[in-house]
């Protein structure tokens, strides 16, 4: 990033309190903890904090100036050489990252949908790097302070294309961070079940993540969705579909005894003057054969961008697993799958019946935690889950308040159920229970914080592994 005040002061709609117009700004930072010398910095509001508490810690550590939302006269003794007033420090931050972006031509890819965004933008830059520099969001940073963060260290000269994950819990933020990163390309994963407490249901969630869609060139959109196959785009917006009964499918699906995929990827139809027509055998990296969908999704994208299907196929399978989404552990024999990142009716099914199809040869065991913002609905939901949960699984552990609905759900189809109040009492609970050769699916919400589970088990059962993919022979 590179403004003089005169600048920022024009693209934030802000007030000169003090500072010279013509000083130049290179970084902004809303973090005392990170901040660098000469670093502006912009007092963030929010539920939890307000920066306007930090300006003393921001000058001890160099700041050369500060974006304020709140200006107080006693701010004036604070030996700052710039102060700016805006109204909304949050509104001008997304400003900031919109105004870089227009500063360059590099295409940007967004990805957003109600599960497997982030598994889908890395297999994305995975795919992508094969032929380009690529510039990604950094691990889960896809929202109203992420986003603009992220887009604020994009440099022109070092990269050729973009991807970036958008989030939205609050209608609206999808069609303000779309408005902040200006995509070129928009790829939706799915529709599902999530944040419905704040999205006002499933034509809520709908509307807020099609939103992507009204400025980009490109819509690569998954038609196995039930909604995305019926939801219209209109002309000039060029659309991809990917799944089964698509241009871009996958065909001869294996799940060897680790639970890793393999498949045929096949493309019918070219999807730009430079795209192959064909098929290629795929071994993908990582569990779930949902992860399918999202490699298509990739390949989408890939076709798109102009690269071969063997590039595609390279991109792939070096693709690295997402921490606690789906990822594999091995604890001394005990296998743990870490999926404690988040939770929502579709994705805890998923897992679910992706768990139950694994081979083991112990216990299969689901430590579930509460599904959170799931509004008026929630009850029944979590009720749904207990409902569904496949028998193969010999014990069920619930964890915190809405999660006992899936306990009731599950009476007449799990063999053991032990309800939970808190982590320390499930962690109590799965030592006197699990043994070696046993599967355990850990997954809740990222309120519930079921990851301090694995770790007490890493505490526990000693140092912990990765499963990786072994190199196998293609499939026919």
């Amino acid at each position: 990033m590179q403004f003089s005040v005169a600048q920022i002061i024009e693209i934030t709609n802000g007030t000169r309190i003090r500072g010279d117009l013509k000083q130049t700004i290179c970084r902004v930072s809303t973090d005392t903890r990170t901040l660098n010398t000469k670093d502006l910095f912009l007092a963030l509001v929010g539920e939890h904090f307000d920066g306007h508490n930090f300006l003393e810690q921001a000058l001890l550590k160099g700041a050369v100036g500060i974006v304020v939302s709140r200006f107080e006269p006693a701010m004036m003794s604070l030996d700052f050489s710039l102060i700016i007033e805006v109204e909304d420090t949050l509104q001008a931050y997304g400003n900031l990252a919109q105004a870089h972006r227009q500063q360059f031509d590099q295409p940007i890819v967004a990805v957003t949908g109600s599960n497997g965004k982030t598994t889908t933008k890395e297999m994305i830059a995975s795919v992508l790097s094969q032929q380009f520099q690529t510039f990604k969001s950094k691990k889960n940073y896809n929202n109203l302070i992420g986003v603009p963060k992220r887009l604020l260290e994009m440099k022109d000269s070092q990269h050729e294309i973009a991807i970036f994950e958008l989030g939205t819990n609050q209608p609206g933020e999808i069609g303000r961070l779309a408005e902040i990163v200006q995509p070129t390309v928009g790829v939706i994963t799915n529709i599902g079940s999530s944040h419905l407490e704040f999205l006002g249901g499933i034509n809520g969630v709908t509307h807020e993540k099609t939103a992507l869609l009204e400025n980009v060139a490109v819509a690569v959109l998954n038609s196995d969705d039930s909604i995305l196959s019926n939801f219209k785009t209109y002309s000039p917006i060029n659309r991809i579909n990917f799944g089964q009964n698509s241009d871009i499918s996958a065909q001869d699906l294996i799940l060897d005894e680790n639970g890793f995929l393999s498949f045929t990827l096949v493309v019918r139809e070219p999807i730009n003057y430079a795209a192959q027509v064909g098929s290629i055998d795929i071994n993908l990296p990582c569990f779930g054969s949902h992860n399918v969908s999202n490699a298509l999704a990739a390949t989408a994208v890939g076709l798109w961008a102009g690269l071969s299907l063997d590039q595609i196929k390279t991109g792939l399978e070096s693709f690295s697993a997402v921490e606690m989404r789906l990822q594999p552990l091995i604890l001394n024999g005990l296998r743990i799958i870490s999926d404690a990142y988040n939770s929502n009716p579709d994705s805890l099914q998923s897992a679910l019946n992706f768990c139950a199809e694994l081979p083991t040869p112990g216990k299969r065991i689901a430590v579930l935690g509460d599904m959170l913002e799931l509004g008026a609905q929630s009850v029944e939901l979590h009720f749904q889950i207990g409902q569904n949960i496949p028998a193969a699984f010999q014990l069920l552990i619930t964890v915190g308040q809405e999660s006992q609905q899936i306990a009731r759900g599950a009476e007449d189809r799990i063999e053991r159920i032990i309800s939970c109040r808190s982590v320390t009492d499930a962690v109590i609970a799965l030592s006197q229970q699990v043994a070696e050769g046993d599967t355990v699916l850990v997954k809740g919400s990222r309120g519930m914080r079921l990851e301090q589970i694995i770790e007490v088990l890493m505490t526990e059962y000693g140092s912990t592994t990765q499963l990786v993919v072994e190199p196998r022979e293609s499939v026919a």
